[in-house]
């Protein structure tokens, strides 16, 4: 017997993110190994568009020496996942405009739209946390994970 999965529907467009200009929490992602909190804006995505992949694969770029290890990095992330028509997708950082760190190729995405951007900043905060010197770990010790019009 064949069943026919419904197609999903999708709420997520453009201009629901450019809602978002300040948040009014800060979200943490179950994974204890996350190096940020993100924003209002970021959760709306991840909820909206079925992204919570892609706080992973940004997460999981953080331990990666190249990433790590790069002080311009440790203070702030340009992320961009661009969705081609293939349903195939790339994922970038950047330091700055045209100065790729990383670049993963995603075989296929149902992400809703064609492009993205986020803004990883002071994540460097994650890994200069020292428990002895700092006490327990508080919100200022992430990095946060945010949209560009939340900046």
């Amino acid at each position: 017997m064949a069943t026919n999965k419904p197609k999903r529907d999708t709420t997520l467009t453009e201009s629901d993110l450019h809602q978002f200009t300040c948040t009014m929490q800060y979200w943490r992602n179950g994974n204890p190994f996350h190096s940020f909190l993100y924003t209002d804006g970021v959760q709306y995505l991840a909820n909206h568009g079925e992204a919570y992949w892609l706080l992973d694969l940004i997460a999981s770029w953080q331990i990666e020496p190249e990433v790590r290890n790069d002080p311009v990095l440790l203070e702030m992330q340009f992320w961009t996942l661009t969705v081609h028509e293939n349903s195939s997708a790339v994922a970038i950082c950047e330091r700055d405009s045209n100065d790729v760190v990383v670049r993963q190729r995603i075989p296929y995405t149902d992400f809703p739209l064609k492009e993205v951007r986020l803004y990883l900043a002071h994540v460097g905060n994650y890994w200069n946390y020292c428990a002895v010197q700092d006490g327990p770990r508080s919100n200022a010790h992430y990095g946060i994970l945010l949209l560009p019009s939340e900046w």
